[in-house]
């Protein structure tokens, strides 16, 4: 559950994409900033990927309500509520 609050939160994938995979996304990513006149570095390419992976970020999470474990747990992770 923690993992799916710092996704939501931060909307960053740590670990899930491989290098090939990252080099197509951030040359996408690139070509979006040109597109808008902004000026490309590194830091605003991430922030760009972060806020595009942001705005289209859909996650349905499906958890039983069976028990007060379940339950003080979820409350432990406020961004999932």
């Amino acid at each position: 559950m923690e993992d799916l609050s710092n996704i939501i939160v931060t909307a960053d994938t740590p670990n899930l994409l491989s290098a090939e995979d990252w080099e197509e996304i951030t040359q996408n990513v690139r070509n979006i900033i040109k597109d808008i006149h902004l000026v490309e570095t590194k830091e605003m390419v991430e922030k760009m990927y972060n806020k595009k992976v942001g705005d289209n970020l859909h996650i349905l999470v499906n958890l039983s309500p069976i028990g007060d474990k379940l339950r003080n747990r979820y409350r432990q992770v406020l961004n999932l509520m």
